[in-house]
């Protein structure tokens, strides 16, 4: 089953290459044209797109084990409804 995706990281990067090439951007000097696309503050994409995943799937598991907590919680109330401890 494939990961999530780091979404407009990646598409900005597909973008940028493919507009650079397209239009002859890359020899118009640092990327002019593209360099919307280009981000400074992360000096290693594929490392920000690794942790970007990890986090995603932390949050997908978190949100899973709430929905179990919510489910189990329910069949614990409706057990208690139809069988009620007597003290």
């Amino acid at each position: 089953m494939a990961g999530p995706s780091s979404g407009p990281s990646c598409s900005g990067q597909i973008i940028r290459d493919r507009a650079g090439k397209t239009w002859d951007f890359e020899k118009a000097g640092d990327g002019d044209g593209v360099r919307f696309y280009v981000s400074e503050e992360i000096p290693n994409p594929a490392a920000f797109k690794r942790g970007h995943r990890e986090l995603l799937e932390r949050q997908r598991v978190v949100a899973e084990c709430r929905q179990a907590f919510t489910l189990n919680t329910g069949v614990f109330r409706a057990l208690g409804e139809e069988f009620p401890l007597s003290a």
